[in-house]
């Protein structure tokens, strides 16, 4: 049964999503989907991007705080490092009218990177999400909330890739919480699977984040809308830290999902958005890495449980894609792993060669003797592009 109040899934501003959507949305979408619920998904970080006014507001911020920079006798160090970024802003991205997303995004990463460096910390960043008038976030959230985030909303999930959107992360859920302040925020992503216990119970105890999900989403998420929908307790729901009165419970990790089990991706409504060309459908194949050696890599604090590499069958995944194409008339596709293994590749390819799918997709590999001539022609003959 349909549980009728949606939740609303958010990436946030800013990161490099910009060929295409983030992969954890339509994920997780499609796997809440699949439990009953209803779900609305929403790229902030592109239709930021896209923002003129956000962008005349930046600019406006900018020139005002570099004028106030150089009204001053001395600067300090860290005030001489915010004027060079200032200046580095206009010389390089302020002065034009970008036409590409990468483009408009670098100026937006090039306007935050002082209050980044200033943000060094989760009560800095709190600070500036909440207080700072640089903080250019908030007054363009307040505005445009109404447009995506319905009243009877069950939750908000907001979902952080990377560090990058951190502070845009805090001012969404500020703004929500002021606005909506009996909505439960979720905040989970990549980027909390990296940060050490502390940071996390930090980030959880500030006043507008209610539930921080770590390692992998989707079954913590469902048993999390579930227990809000229903009124139970969330102490039973795995991955999770929450305030109970002073202190901060962290759950036991489960044991994660097998990607066999996870339900094609739902896609609909984010493909609307205005996404750079050429625009990719990104698709699931791993989560760890099946090489698994190299000792520089933190790809193995992101997966949680025993199960530290698991993949899509590759006849699976080549069937899944053939469905995303028919139904969203798309040909571009974004394999994402950490590196396909020459196995894989090989019968992947063969999967989608006895299909007759025709798309162009595009993946990464680590260079291995196995990569051959061979293989490489049967993957060319796949699409691989």
């Amino acid at each position: 049964m349909t549980i009728r109040r949606p939740i609303a899934l958010v990436s946030p501003p800013f990161w490099y999503a910009v060929h295409g959507p983030p992969l954890a949305l339509p994920c997780l979408a499609g796997f809440l989907e699949q439990e009953g619920f209803s779900v609305d998904v929403v790229d902030l970080n592109i239709r930021m991007i896209h923002d003129d006014e956000l962008r005349r507001l930046a600019l406006e911020a900018a020139r005002t705080r570099l004028d106030a920079l150089e009204a001053k006798d001395r600067l300090s160090e860290s005030e001489d490092s915010e004027y060079k970024a200032l200046v580095r802003l206009f010389v390089t991205t302020g002065t034009r009218s970008p036409k590409l997303q990468n483009e408009r995004l670098d100026f937006f990463l090039a306007y935050f990177e002082p209050l980044w460096q200033e943000g060094i910390s989760i009560p800095d960043l709190d600070r500036i999400a909440r207080e700072d008038p640089r903080c250019v976030y908030r007054e363009r959230l307040r505005a445009g909330i109404a447009d995506w985030l319905a009243p009877d909303s069950l939750a908000l999930g907001i979902s952080v890739a990377c560090a990058e959107q951190l502070l845009g992360a805090f001012a969404l859920a500020h703004v929500v919480k002021e606005m909506m302040p009996e909505l439960p925020v979720i905040l989970g992503g990549s980027v909390f699977s990296l940060v050490k216990a502390d940071v996390a119970r930090q980030v959880v105890s500030l006043p507008y984040v209610d539930y921080l999900v770590r390692h992998e989403g989707e079954r913590p998420l469902a048993q999390l809308c579930h227990a809000l929908a229903r009124g139970l307790d969330t102490g039973s729901v795995p991955n999770l830290l929450y305030r109970s009165g002073d202190a901060v419970v962290e759950t036991a990790v489960c044991e994660p999902i097998h990607l066999n089990q996870l339900p094609t991706p739902r896609f609909q409504d984010l493909l609307e958005n205005h996404y750079q060309e050429p625009v990719r459908i990104p698709v699931l194949q791993t989560r760890g890495c099946y090489w698994g050696k190299c000792t520089f890599c933190d790809i193995h604090l992101y997966v949680s449980g025993s199960r530290s590499y698991r993949h899509d069958d590759p006849a699976r995944l080549a069937e899944q894609i053939g469905v995303l194409q028919r139904k969203h008339r798309h040909k571009s596709f974004e394999i994402v792993t950490t590196a396909m293994s020459p196995s894989y590749a090989r019968r992947f390819s063969q999967a989608l060669i006895d299909a007759g799918t025709s798309v162009d997709w595009e993946t990464r590999i680590k260079y291995e003797s196995q990569f051959d001539e061979d293989l490489f022609r049967s993957m060319v003959q796949a699409g691989c592009r």
